[in-house]
């Protein structure tokens, strides 16, 4: 048996969370059928995170950051924290 390889899809890692279509989608607001969109044509058609912006017509970033709310990607950002502003500056706090 060849040995597993992670799933990889525009280089980014699936998690192996399972994605569910909620029940409810008619009282969703615009931007979480937008999500919801998002994570169904990751998880369920196992599009690419470019083709699913194509698709919706969306900026990539966008379906990145939904991706990784959701649990459906690992984050692979180094540096996860947000810079505070010292001085008007950008800073990264140190641990």
């Amino acid at each position: 048996m060849p040995p597993l390889v992670p799933d990889k899809r525009d280089e980014f890692q699936p998690t192996g969370k399972e994605f569910s279509i909620p029940s409810d989608l008619g009282g969703l607001d615009p931007v979480g059928k937008r999500q919801v969109a998002i994570c169904s044509f990751f998880a369920h058609q196992n599009l690419a995170v470019r083709d699913i912006s194509r698709i919706l017509g969306v900026e990539y970033g966008m379906v990145v950051k939904t991706l990784i709310e959701e649990g459906l990607i690992h984050e692979r950002r180094m540096n996860k924290q947000r810079p505070t502003v010292e001085n008007g500056l950008p800073f990264f706090p140190e641990s």
